[in-house]
């Protein structure tokens, strides 16, 4: 059995009750005021200096959009998950997510007179998903779309708001992206990983995506950090340790931090196959990455292209496939939720974890485990056991 955030917080609850909370994982209901208080709810324009002062600024101000004939259970209820999701992502987040996405579900909540936001149950949301693809909205932005609206009623049931008590049916965020039970994304089922890092060590020849592959499985990095590394990005320290010196794009600050992660043998190895491959283009185009390839001129790999093009690509050459026979549906995020599995499984501390992957709260980090119950309270005993002392 997996499980997500709930099962996560209650095992570590079982090791240690008494400080779990004072250790920051805040998405349970006992804290779900904390982070809102403070907010004017009433007002349509939030200033982002007064509600996350320590986040970037170089997003003043988001204004939520709402027509006139919005109920106030809708407006307050859009409110309260925008103060929610301040608490624990960018700013600039919340404003994508609130006036490109759940605006249109706000849209068809008004197509469909629906005010009082309790009564989107399950059979509203297929209808809704339906709705989308008649708009011709992108699958991949509808997916999109659903997750975040997903996201907002499993929030208001934890924290009770007003939204339906009715669960999300499981298969309506299966397109491309792999999401679990808990809208995270899920690891790679350790057969297909296997497969997939056999594959790309021994037989692959195409060395953009070989070394893509590689990078992401042994650092958990998001796929625009490993396409944008440099020529120079491995360094030895004074005590003749390897790292792996990359960029943090999504960050609390409004410029990206660089950062290094440890360089094992494997990637070490990859970064200078790669080298090597890329190096006339470098010294043609006077670029540093090391990603880069001939399309239009010489450039970056795609990050657009990596999952439908190479990614695809990658598991049809090397014919692997899912428990029905078809293609793996693989999602290069899908990387960095097993390597945290399997961090957590060797013992690393959460926060540890946390800081190495860019996360603003431990809780993003757990959404990312996906681990039998007994093995979830192993790893985190250790880890944990020593907090509030």
């Amino acid at each position: 059995m997996s499980v997500g955030i709930e099962a996560g917080i209650r095992a570590a609850e079982q090791i240690h009750s008494g400080n779990w909370y004072a250790y920051s994982i805040p998405d349970v209901p006992r804290n779900s005021q904390l982070c809102m208080q403070g907010f004017d709810f009433e007002a349509d324009d939030w200033y982002f200096h007064e509600y996350a002062p320590k986040k970037e600024q170089h997003v003043k101000c988001v204004h939520i959009h709402f027509s006139e004939n919005a109920g106030q259970q809708q407006r307050l209820l859009i409110k309260q998950y925008a103060a929610w999701r301040l608490g624990r992502v960018r700013p600039v987040t919340v404003r994508l997510e609130l006036n490109t996405r759940l605006c249109h579900w706000l849209r068809y909540l008004r197509v469909r007179k629906i005010k009082d936001p309790a009564l989107f149950g399950a059979k509203e949301l297929e209808c809704f998903t339906k709705w989308l693809y008649m708009q011709d909205v992108k699958e991949q932005t509808r997916v999109r779309i659903l997750h975040t609206i997903v996201d907002l009623i499993q929030t208001g049931r934890r924290l009770n708001w007003r939204v339906t008590r009715e669960k999300p049916p499981q298969d309506l965020l299966c397109p491309r992206v792999v999401w679990s039970t808990d809208g995270a994304t899920a690891p790679i089922p350790k057969h297909i990983y296997d497969r997939i890092l056999a594959h790309a060590k021994n037989d692959e020849t195409d060395e953009i995506t070989r070394a893509g592959i590689i990078i992401q499985s042994q650092t958990g990095l998001r796929i625009s950090e490993v396409l944008s590394l440099k020529n120079d990005c491995i360094i030895t320290d004074g005590k003749g340790r390897k790292w792996l010196i990359y960029r943090l794009k999504k960050t609390t600050k409004a410029e990206p931090e660089q950062r290094r992660v440890p360089a094992n043998p494997v990637i070490c190895e990859a970064v200078e196959r790669l080298r090597e491959a890329t190096e006339s283009l470098r010294e043609e185009s006077g670029r540093e990455e090391l990603f880069l390839v001939r399309n239009h001129g010489i450039r970056p790999a795609s990050q657009n292209n990596w999952n439908k093009g190479r990614l695809h690509n990658f598991l049809c050459r090397w014919k692997i496939t899912d428990e029905q026979g078809e293609i793996y549906q693989l999602h290069s995020h899908q990387f960095r939720a097993t390597y945290v599995s399997e961090q957590i499984l060797g013992g690393v501390r959460i926060e540890q974890i946390q800081h190495q992957l860019g996360h603003v709260s431990p809780e993003m980090t757990v959404r990312y485990v996906h681990l039998p119950e007994e093995a979830v309270i192993d790893a985190l005993t250790p880890c944990i056991s020593g907090v509030g002392r």
